[in-house]
């Protein structure tokens, strides 16, 4: 495990315009840095005017709030983190506490690594220093360190960035950012982000409809789940989520969650099984599709890949059956989620 700075700072000690991220990685991870195609490349920057403000919550500490209305499939901001570390704590200690658990308390774990968090620290600037020490901290583990649980409160996942050859749950990365560690949780999230290695950075993008004035919101795992499974993967995180999915939670809405997604594998595959369907068999299929579409608009899920996939067999429906201003209007509607999800 080594800490790098990435990228690296010039010889005549300029910084980076977009920042500097302090990076503890294996050399082998690392490589896949460096050998990216497309690298380095700068973190890209939204036309037009800035759509977000950073300011206080009612109940959430600072939040992110929009200051314009955004559309579907919009890129909001992009931004380096100011430090990635892998997932596991375990990994940034000397071979000596992993070689043989016995000898070494927990305390003593927890110190070192907080010794090697402290090293990053002092590698940031001073206003990513500022930054990462005015981030909120639960301190629920607060005896882990001050920093450890810094980051346990603000850090985000990066599934794609991972050690060995693929994700397996436990080997990826996170990140911890200026703005993006703004961002609150929501079960019915609006803005979705992904991971860009060749800019290093987060990229946020809007998955939903949001109104000038309203709070951007990101999920911080998945959404597929009932209520008492959501809320139980946020205790870690020091947090008990009242968003109006958890608050408003019946015993329909938790298998709603839990069978959103195969439904509509199972309309994906009835479209494609049944391409030259009849205009009576079509518009059969078209009534279990637009009830099941105002079914995940009203419990929150109408960002997800599968209300995507979705909208686009309705439109296939309406432009088979020849009903061309519904097809008009719902093409309009998939076409933010076209760009948000690199649909074809």
């Amino acid at each position: 495990m080594v800490l790098t700075t990435i990228p690296p700072i010039a010889c005549d000690g300029k910084l980076d315009p977009d920042g500097h991220t302090q990076w503890l990685v294996h050399r082998e991870t690392k490589a896949k840095l460096l050998n990216a195609p497309g690298y380095p490349r700068p973190v890209p920057k939204p036309d037009g005017p800035s759509a977000y403000v950073v300011r206080s919550t009612h109940n959430m500490g600072m939040g992110m709030f929009a200051t314009r209305d955004i559309k579907i499939g919009e890129f909001i901001f992009a931004e380096r983190p100011l430090f990635v570390g892998p997932r596991a704590a375990d990994d940034t200690l000397p071979d000596k506490f992993l070689d043989d658990r016995t000898r070494y308390s927990g305390a003593a774990m927890w110190m070192e690594h907080e010794k090697v968090l402290e090293t990053a620290f002092d590698r940031m600037t001073t206003g990513g220093k500022s930054a990462i020490k005015s981030l909120m901290d639960n301190g629920i583990i607060a005896e882990r360190g001050r920093l450890y649980s810094i980051l346990n409160t603000n850090a985000s996942g990066i599934t794609t960035l991972f050690d060995g050859q693929q994700e397996l749950g436990f080997n990826h990365y996170i990140a911890v950012s200026k703005l993006a560690s703004r961002i609150n949780h929501s079960c019915t999230p609006n803005v979705t982000f992904k991971f860009d290695l060749p800019s290093f950075s987060v990229q946020f993008t809007v998955m939903r409809p949001i109104k000038a004035g309203e709070q951007l919101f990101t999920s911080y795992g998945p959404i597929n789940k009932t209520a008492a499974e959501r809320q139980a993967q946020f205790i870690p995180h020091g947090f008990v989520c009242d968003c109006p999915a958890c608050v408003n939670a019946t015993p329909e809405s938790d298998k709603f969650r839990k069978e959103y997604k195969p439904l509509v594998e199972t309309y994906l595959y009835w479209m494609t099984s049944s391409n030259e369907g009849t205009d009576v068999m079509l518009r059969h299929f078209l009534g279990h599709f637009l009830h099941h579409r105002d079914a995940m608009i009203k419990e929150g899920v109408d960002g997800s890949l599968e209300f995507a996939e979705l909208v686009a067999c309705i439109c296939r429906i309406y432009i088979k059956l020849g009903m061309q201003k519904e097809a008009e209007l719902c093409r309009e509607d998939y076409m933010g989620y076209k760009v948000l999800y690199d649909l074809r």
